[in-house]
């Protein structure tokens, strides 16, 4: 199935905006560490920036991991299910234990109830 080109050019808007408000989020830990130096032991500079450091390789290897799991299990983006959901239910499954470990960690962390497509 071939796809106009004008669909393609909305849709690269909303996925440059959508890249740009996940990264201002994820600009949140950044600061959160950038406040919290003063209660850091001293030298208080090398640790803040040994920390700032190991968030950046967690945020770094985070998607390198994903893709490096989808890759042989030949994950593409499908509508309804993420890339992430994907590479979750190859790597754990679909059982009873799996669905309620995702459920406990969705209540453990607060997340809001999931919407469904309308």
């Amino acid at each position: 199935m071939l796809l106009a080109t004008r669909d393609l050019e909305s849709v690269s808007i909303l996925l440059g905006l959508k890249a740009f408000s996940a990264g201002c989020s994820a600009l949140t830990g950044v600061e959160a560490i950038a406040n919290g130096v003063p209660l850091f032991k001293a030298p208080r500079i090398v640790r803040a920036m040994r920390t700032e450091l190991l968030l950046g390789s967690i945020l770094g290897a985070m998607p390198f991991g994903v893709a490096v799991l989808a890759s042989p299990w030949h994950v593409v983006p499908r509508a309804g299910q993420t890339v992430l959901s994907q590479v979750m239910a190859m790597a754990v499954g679909r059982t009873w234990a799996a669905i309620l470990r995702i459920l406990e960690t969705r209540v453990a962390t607060g997340c809001q109830p999931l919407s469904t497509p309308q």
